[in-house]
């Protein structure tokens, strides 16, 4: 028996270990299914899958008319081979990233490959230009994971074989409708904020790189290496506190809690984080909660849920850590139950159009149907949208065949 316990025991072991292990390979027809996917997700037979037990990325294979898709560039130039296109947390598949291009890597490379070196702890696919391909200019970018990681790094050499001073170009990434900069880190706010994915990378010290500023320019046989690190939540300001400790920053973590006053989970709602005029949002999971990994010191934080008045708070962080719990009003709601004249559910649009010195309302990004800047797309006529308390004009159609529903109310705080 004991003999028996030790065997399933090493067993169970292994397994976690394969779970856990850096790994790197090339899509074929057998393994379609180890693709991410997501809104944004673009890979497809041919390409590389860099991954770990937290993440999972994909780097786009060395094809003359590779694109993420085909609105991302135009032109000949357009083509983006052996650039990041995928990047999504392992098992959720919510890929919101198009593309990220280190120094905006744009056009034909040399070759993209699995790197040789790779084995249990790290992994890594590299994208060559040479420079008789590339006008002069040498560049080779490194995918690397490591095991236990929430992101990939990016290592990128760059050489000057011209006879020229040569200007080195800025990383890229497509396309988002919220970025932002916070101490040298970029961030990215998925384009539905609902999908409550966000993205961040900054430089990060490595063996063997060096740091660069922007406005880089090599001299004739000028090399440089330098690093990033490109983390992935469920927020950007996860991301970015990701990224923040890679860079050896002192931080505490940060256990947030939002909840209305009954004490349940408000899930619609972010916790933004306020430096000066740089604002990064968290978001909620199912239970309300949210952590992250802050500089030492006091943080501003406002939290906002659509149809309830904001909170704010000056939270510390320490080396031990700071929970906080915000405590939201009940939400101001609008119930709509939309059918024809038997009775039955009815698709609808319903507008809801500020009156008098109500401010409009911005219930989503413009992409979005159900809760789109001032408007509710519904596929059965029966939803609940929450705003602001103030005055409105609610104008609910079906159809230009169709007659329409309008009504003026006032609607006030905390109330259906």
């Amino acid at each position: 028996m004991k003999s028996r316990l030790l065997f399933l025991l090493f067993v169970f072991t292994s397994s976690l270990n394969d779970i856990h292990a850096a790994e790197a390979f090339e899509i074929g027809a057998d393994n379609v299914a180890d693709l991410p996917r997501g809104k944004e997700a673009d890979g497809i037979m041919g390409d590389f899958v860099l991954r770990n037990g937290k993440v999972v990325a994909v780097i786009s294979q060395n094809t003359p008319l590779r694109r993420a898709n085909m609105s991302t560039f135009y032109g000949a130039d357009g083509v983006t081979p052996g650039c990041l296109y995928d990047l999504t947390l392992a098992g959720e598949q919510n890929d919101q990233l198009i593309y990220f291009g280190p120094t905006g890597q744009r056009g034909q490379v040399s070759w993209v490959r699995i790197m040789p070196d790779s084995d249990v702890k790290n992994a890594a696919v590299e994208t060559v230009i040479t420079s008789a391909k590339n006008g002069g200019l040498y560049e080779r970018h490194e995918y690397r994971i490591h095991d236990g990681e929430q992101g990939i790094w990016v290592i990128t050499t760059v050489r000057n074989d011209s006879k020229e001073k040569t200007k080195i170009s800025k990383d890229a990434w497509t396309r988002f409708n919220e970025t932002g900069e916070r101490a040298g880190i970029n961030w990215a706010d998925a384009v539905d904020p609902a999908d409550k994915a966000g993205y961040a990378y900054g430089s990060v010290s490595s063996e063997g790189t060096s740091k660069v500023e922007d406005n880089l320019e090599l001299e004739p046989a000028q090399e440089v290496t330098w690093s990033r690190f490109l983390a992935v939540g469920h927020s950007p300001a996860e991301a970015w506190s990701i990224v923040e400790k890679m860079r050896g920053q002192k931080t505490g973590v940060l256990r947030g809690k939002i909840t209305d006053d009954k004490g349940d989970p408000i899930v619609t709602a972010s916790a933004i984080s306020i430096q000066g005029n740089s604002k990064i949002k968290a978001y909620p999971d199912a239970r309300g909660t949210f952590e992250l990994a802050l500089p030492l010191g006091k943080h501003k934080f406002l939290f906002e849920d659509m149809g309830r008045p904001s909170v704010d708070a000056e939270i510390e962080v320490t080396e031990k850590g700071v929970s906080h719990t915000a405590i939201m009003q009940a939400a101001s709601r609008l119930q709509f139950t939309i059918t024809n004249e038997q009775g039955r559910p009815l698709p609808c649009k319903a507008q809801i159009l500020a009156l008098g010195d109500t401010l409009p309302v911005n219930l989503g990004p413009v992409m979005r149907a159900h809760g789109c800047k001032d408007q509710y797309h519904s596929a059965n006529g029966d939803f609940m949208v929450q705003v602001p308390s103030g005055k409105y004009k609610i104008v609910v159609t079906h159809g230009i065949e169709f007659s329409h529903f309008e009504q003026e109310i006032n609607l006030e705080q905390g109330k259906l």
